[in-house]
């Protein structure tokens, strides 16, 4: 019999050993082993992305009228969700993610139109998980109570003729899609500062108005105007007839119509017509009637008054007092009477003419202004003789002067010299020629000089005896002897106009000028006024 051998097992340190080296390898492994998870689920995940815009296109492709739209962003777009593709079994199961879960109601695809250019943008809500193309078109806010969009509309309730515009607001928490106003997408904006969603829609006739808003849950809330939406663009009608015909005044009375907002006022002139439409007239004219309705819209109607005084009133000017002081002036219209005094009395002053001027008015409105002027006469009342005339007095020398010039003769003594020529350097034409002088014996023969004795103012030349002033001295060059002068008295004649006097005076009367007056003669009774 064969004896067994003992087997001998791992030791607890060779146990450790190896059971730190898989926990080694678990270390490295297992990370390696996560993320290829991962990146195979996130591969997963964005063919889950990119199926789903697939079917949503082909969806959209078709039936894009059928589908939602709105303005999210201030873009143009239309919402596919992901219950819309499940209904048309374009997905046979439930859409579910790497991770096991399934894709909820709140998933949808947004098809952006850009003017014509058409891009998709996936939001899908799986658990909780979200997948999306563009964090700006998925926005999954909770609606924890389910609530529908609210809707406030703010318009204008009164009459009015033009478009009125009614103002929609909303707030939501999960976002707007669209806000619609018989199928038809108004565009909308959203305010960060209210969180609200506005639109505007214009309307253009009366009546009430419905709007639905539709948000990306699908929740949809109508609305519809508390009021009715009133708009009037037709003018108001009218027409005017004559009332209560007086000599100096009837009634205009206004027949206004206005089947759609109704009669607001009736403006006659500055005035507005009370209930009874009715206007009262004095005066000839056309008159003009405008009615506006509640809407603002203005109608005008006229009509011609000539019923009245069509003479306008006659001023007559005239006078009172003694002297004309008074002017009057008195307005006259026998048809109709005159408005105011008839008779206007102006006292007159001073010594100028005066123009007087009045304005006077009937009572039909019709007015005459003239004018006269008002004449000064100095010699209204009285007379006037006054001539110019001056008093007397007696004068012993009247007539005539007591000293009174006659004329005679002066006798006037003057005296003259001659100077006779010395040094003979030049000739001299006569000299002296208003003295005849007496012959005079001469020296010798042939010279040159003064007379003999007792002969002075006697020359000779040659053998001839020449009595000076008589002749030209010539041959001077012979002449050496100085200057002599002869001086002499002469007797001048002048008349003088007052040679002597006498006294030629008489006595008489002469005009006294103290006395003299404008009114020396006559009287003047004379008074000032005024002629018309």
């Amino acid at each position: 019999m064969k004896k067994k051998k003992d087997k001998k097992g791992f030791t607890l340190v060779e146990l450790l050993i190896v059971l730190g080296i898989i926990c080694v390898l678990a270390l490295i492994i297992t990370p390696i082993i996560i993320n290829y998870r991962n990146k195979a689920n996130d591969e997963y995940n964005d063919k889950l992305k990119d199926n789903v815009i697939t079917v949503a296109k082909e969806f959209y492709t078709g039936n894009r009228s059928e589908l939602p739209n709105g303005y999210p962003e201030g873009k143009y777009a239309t919402f596919v969700t992901l219950d819309k593709l499940k209904q048309n079994n374009l997905f046979s199961n439930d859409v579910i993610d790497a991770y096991k879960n399934n894709c909820s109601s709140e998933s949808y695809v947004v098809v952006e139109n850009n003017r014509g250019n058409y891009n998709y943008y996936a939001c899908l809500k799986c658990g909780d998980k979200t997948y999306v193309t563009d964090e700006s078109y998925c926005d999954f806010r909770q609606d924890k109570d389910g609530k529908a969009p609210t809707c406030d509309l703010v318009y204008d309730t009164n009459w009015s003729n033009k478009d009125v515009i009614i103002n929609v607001k909303s707030t939501d928490n999960v976002g707007i899609i669209n806000i619609k106003n018989n199928g038809k997408v108004l565009k909308t904006t959203y305010d960060e500062n209210t969180k609200t969603y506005n639109a505007n829609y214009t309307v253009k006739e009366s009546g009430k108005y419905s709007f639905e808003i539709l948000n990306k849950y699908g929740l949809r809330t109508t609305c519809e105007t508390e009021n009715e939406i009133k708009i009037d663009r037709d003018s108001p009608s009218c027409s005017i007839t004559k009332q209560d015909i007086k000599n100096t005044s009837l009634n205009l009375f206004v027949d206004a119509l206005d089947k759609t907002s109704g009669i607001k006022s009736i403006e006659m002139g500055e005035k507005t017509l009370g209930t009874d439409n009715l206007y009262k007239v004095t005066v000839n004219g056309k008159y003009v009637a405008t009615v506006i309705d509640n809407a603002g819209n203005a109608a005008t109607c006229e009509i011609v008054v000539d019923e009245f005084d069509k003479t306008p009133p006659v001023i007559v000017f005239g006078t009172e007092g003694t002297n004309g002081e008074i002017a009057t002036s008195t307005c006259e219209d026998p048809e109709s009477g005159i408005v105011g005094e008839a008779i206007v009395k102006q006292t007159l002053t001073g010594n100028k003419n005066v123009i007087v001027t009045r304005t006077c008015k009937n009572n039909v409105g019709l007015e005459t202004t003239a004018s006269h002027t008002y004449k000064y006469n100095s010699c209204k009342t009285g007379s006037n003789t006054c001539s110019y005339g001056c008093g007397t007095t007696y004068d012993s020398c009247a007539t005539g002067s007591p000293n009174e010039c006659v004329g005679g003769y002066d006798t006037i003594i003057r005296k003259e010299c001659v100077k006779n020529p010395a040094g003979c350097k030049s000739c001299q034409t006569t000299v002296c020629t208003r003295y005849n002088w007496v012959s005079c014996p001469c020296g010798s023969t042939g010279q040159v000089g003064p007379g003999g004795n007792g002969h002075p103012s006697c020359w000779c030349q040659g053998d001839k005896c020449i009595t000076y002033g008589k002749q030209t001295v010539t041959n001077c060059s012979i002449c050496g002897y100085n200057y002599k002068e002869d001086c002499y008295n002469v007797e001048d004649k002048k008349w003088n106009s007052c040679k002597t006097t006498k006294n030629t005076c008489q006595g008489g009367y002469v005009t006294d000028s103290s006395t003299c007056s404008y009114c020396y003669y006559g009287s003047n009774t004379c008074k000032g006024g005024w002629d018309l």
